[in-house]
């Protein structure tokens, strides 16, 4: 059995976005805390922001959506490959392109990255089409 491929619902633009900001607030935090007369409070909003930083990466990056070679996988959702229906859509919500997988029953959703899109598409055995930007004229 080959190895399981991991769908990443993040580039790797976005993930250096998310460390640098979340660094940045955890050195100010800790700056403000060793400087303040009551370092409590500084001390409990760095703590609490470093558990949400834990939680953001666990379920993005150790809980990612999982093509094996039969199956799609995220946590307990289990979607054979048979049955599953994949289209690539503009997600409004978001503001960029989405690759959706169905099955009848459940639904997931994961950002259309290049690499998102060779992967699947490769796991299919065919290249997904991907539909016109909404506003965008051809010339």
């Amino acid at each position: 059995m080959k190895k399981p491929i991991r769908l990443y619902d993040f580039s790797a633009g976005t993930a250096a976005l998310v460390l640098s900001a979340y660094l940045c607030l955890i050195i100010v935090l800790a700056g403000a805390a060793a400087g303040a007369a009551n370092p409590i409070p500084y001390l409990a909003v760095l703590v609490l922001l470093v558990l949400l930083f834990a939680a953001l990466c666990f379920y993005y990056v150790c809980l990612p959506i999982t093509l094996e070679e039969d199956a799609l996988r995220k946590g307990k959702v289990c979607m054979r490959k048979q049955a599953l229906t994949c289209t690539v859509f503009y997600n409004r919500r978001y503001r960029e392109m989405s690759i959706r997988f169905e099955d009848g029953q459940r639904t997931l959703i994961v950002q259309a990255t290049k690499h998102n899109l060779a992967k699947v598409g490769a796991w299919l055995g065919y290249a997904l089409e991907i539909p016109e930007m909404p506003g965008k004229r051809k010339k």
